[in-house]
């Protein structure tokens, strides 16, 4: 079956909602309706006692010869807060950092000696948050360091470090290109300087470019980055500009998200407040 049958073939609806409609504004009405990429804000937390069992029998288990494992640090902290986030939680403050790295370490050290870890190696690692780039030099330095002296890193390991252009300095660049990153994700959301700093993004369009070559010059990482569409201000002809600006950034990939406008976010309060246009 031909790609042209396959799609003829889907129900109209379903056609509609995977391949839009053809309009005059298709940033607005291309789709009839959204769909959700991830679950949503409203889960429940699983008791302590609960998880701890979980990572008992995950820990104590020995895997299989061959198989591919991977891990995942999360830093809960972030500077400043974008007005579509809806999972802001925590600010940073110095003294809480240095307590959840001097954390961080511990458990690392501890998991160093379980079977799951002793037994079997680590093919990728993704720190994510919350910004892992907001973590001071020194923090970082401690915890890319542990991260190799406790985990038993493959030797083709993918180190993923998560974070925001505004971090993108040559004090933390240097260090987290000394102690093993080799992939960063970096949210640049639009190249648009007005589009971005409307929805609280920090850098110009000129400083995310300039940031994105320094970052590529070290040549030792890959890096890939957010783009956001639908954002406030951001209209086809901005979206396309994102798209060349991708191309001219050289980065080696890019994830694209369809905004959400979640209720009582940020965002949606300056929406109705007439702070900024309307959302896509």
């Amino acid at each position: 079956m031909s790609l042209a049958s396959f799609f003829e073939s889907i129900p109209e609806k379903q056609r509609n909602l995977q391949l839009g409609l053809e309009c005059d504004n298709p940033m607005s009405g291309a789709f009839p309706h959204k769909r959700v990429v991830h679950a949503g804000l409203n889960g429940t937390l699983v008791s302590p006692k609960e998880t701890q069992a979980v990572w008992d029998t995950l820990m104590n288990g020995t895997p299989k010869k061959g198989e591919m494992q991977c891990a995942y640090i999360h830093i809960p902290f972030c500077k400043t807060k974008c007005t579509y986030c809806g999972f802001f939680q925590n600010g940073t403050s110095q003294n809480v950092e240095d307590q959840y790295i001097d954390g961080l370490v511990s458990e690392l050290k501890l998991a160093s000696e379980r079977p799951r870890l002793k037994d079997g190696l680590i093919h990728a690692l993704f720190i994510g948050g919350g910004t892992p780039t907001s973590l001071s030099p020194s923090n970082s330095e401690r915890l890319l360091k542990a991260i190799k002296e406790y985990l038993p890193l493959a030797n083709d390991y993918e180190l993923t470090l998560e974070g925001r252009i505004h971090d993108l300095i040559p004090e933390n660049l240097d260090v987290w290109m000394a102690n093993g990153v080799n992939r960063m994700s970096i949210g640049v959301q639009s190249f648009n300087t007005e589009v971005r700093q409307m929805v609280g993004r920090l850098d110009t369009k000129e400083t995310v470019l300039e940031r994105l070559a320094a970052l590529k010059a070290y040549g030792q990482c890959s890096v890939v980055i957010d783009l956001i569409y639908g954002l406030p201000g951001q209209t086809m002809e901005v979206w396309e500009q994102d798209l060349a600006d991708l191309v001219i950034s050289g980065v080696d990939g890019a994830d694209l998200y369809q905004l959400n406008v979640f209720d009582g976010s940020d965002l949606n309060k300056d929406i109705a407040n007439g702070k900024v246009p309307a959302a896509a």
